[in-house]
C-alpha cells in the first residue's frame, strides 16, 4: 500500500470489507485533478469474508492509514457501495479523517440480504412457484400485494437462517458453515417501476436469475458468527444507519442515478441518517461501477474536490 501522488495536500483513502480497492475507478481522475489517492485492503480481501469481523476489518484500515498518511495531510475516507459502512466504522473507531465521502452507499450488508434473499427456496431445496421471482410465467410490473407477500416471505426465511445460526452458537460451533443458497432475488432487479431510477443495465452485468444460482454468493457459506456480524440487522456493527448520526466531520453522500444494484430508497436511508448539514448529491446516469463512464468520473472528481474546497 502506498500513496499515489503523495505530495498532494489532500489524500483520498478507499476501503471495502472484501473487494480490493488498491486501484479504484476514480484513481486516475483524482490524481489528474491534483489529489493523492491510497487504497487500503484489510485481511478479509485475501482471506475471504465468510467469517468477517467488522471491528478487525476496521482496525486493519485505521491502523494502516495512521502509518501511511502523514498527519499534516487532509485525509478523506471514501467508501463505495459496501465500503461505506466500513468507512463509517473506521471513522467511528479512529476519528482519523477530516471528511467522509460515500459513493453509491447502501445501509449495510444485512440490509442487502434482507432485500435480496430468495423466499421461494424451501428447506428441502424445492422452490415455491408462487414466490418465484424468476418463474418464466412471471409478469411485470409486479402487483403491490404480491410484492408485500414476497417481502414477508423474505423476512421469514431470513429469521429461519438466523435461528439456525443461533443454534450453532448455542452448540459452541461459531465457525459452522451455513448453506444459504439463492441470495440475489430483489424484485427491483426485474421490475424497474419499483424504486425507480435511471437504471437500464442488469445488476452485476448478468442475468440476475443466473447470479441467484451461484454457489457461495453473498451470505452463502458464511459461518454462524459471520452471519450475525454481517448479514443480520439486529446484530451487525456494520450498519451505516446506526453510525451516521454520530459523525462529527463533514459528509458527502453521492447516489448514482442509473445504479441497477443500489436503489434510491437505500441511498435515501443513508442520507436521512446523516447529521444535519451533510451534503447529498446524485451523479445522473452513473451505473454502480462507472469505470467506463469517463465523463462521469471527471464530474464526480470535480464535485468531490469542489465540496472539500468549500469546507476550508
Amino acid at each position: 500500500m502506498s500513496i499515489l501522488h503523495p505530495e498532494a495536500e489532500t489524500i483520498f483513502a478507499f476501503c471495502h470489507p472484501s473487494v480490493s480497492y488498491l486501484s479504484t475507478f476514480l484513481t486516475e481522475s483524482l490524481i489528474w485533478h491534483g489529489a493523492g489517492v491510497v487504497g487500503v485492503d484489510g485481511r478479509y480481501v485475501e482471506e475471504g469474508d465468510k467469517d468477517l469481523d467488522y471491528a478487525t476489518a476496521a482496525d486493519d484500515i485505521g491502523l494502516a492509514l495512521r502509518e501511511v498518511v502523514p498527519a499534516d495531510k487532509t485525509l478523506v475516507l471514501v467508501g463505495h457501495s459496501g465500503g461505506a459502512p466500513l468507512a463509517g466504522l473506521v471513522q467511528s473507531r479512529f476519528h482519523i479523517a477530516q471528511a467522509l465521502i460515500f459513493l453509491a452507499p447502501h445501509p449495510s450488508r444485512a440490509e442487502l440480504l434482507r432485500c435480496w434473499i430468495d423466499p421461494a427456496v424451501g428447506r428441502d431445496g424445492s422452490r415455491n412457484p408462487e414466490l418465484d421471482l424468476y418463474a418464466s410465467e412471471r409478469t411485470f410490473p409486479l402487483g403491490r400485494e404480491w410484492v408485500e407477500r414476497y417481502r414477508t416471505a423474505q423476512r421469514q426465511r431470513l429469521m429461519a437462517v438466523a435461528a439456525e445460526a443461533a443454534r450453532a452458537l448455542g452448540d459452541g460451533a461459531p465457525e459452522r458453515r451455513l448453506e444459504i443458497p439463492c441470495c440475489f432475488a430483489d424484485p427491483r432487479f426485474r421490475d424497474r417501476q419499483l424504486d425507480p431510477n435511471q437504471r437500464r443495465s442488469p445488476p452485476l452485468g448478468a442475468d440476475p436469475a443466473e447470479v441467484n444460482q451461484r454457489s457461495g454468493f453473498l451470505a452463502d457459506g458464511s459461518t454462524a458468527r459471520g452471519f450475525f456480524e454481517q448479514w443480520f440487522l439486529p446484530t451487525t456493527p456494520g450498519n451505516l444507519l446506526n453510525l451516521a448520526p454520530w459523525f462529527t466531520v463533514p459528509v458527502l453522500s453521492v447516489a448514482f442515478g442509473a445504479d441497477p444494484l443500489i436503489f434510491p430508497s437505500q441511498t435515501l436511508q443513508v442520507a436521512t441518517a446523516l447529521p444535519r448539514g451533510s451534503t447529498v448529491w446524485t451523479l445522473e446516469n452513473a451505473i454502480h461501477n462507472p469505470e467506463d463512464q469517463k465523463d462521469h468520473l471527471d464530474a464526480l472528481s470535480r464535485k468531490m474536490l469542489a465540496w472539500l474546497s468549500h469546507l476550508a
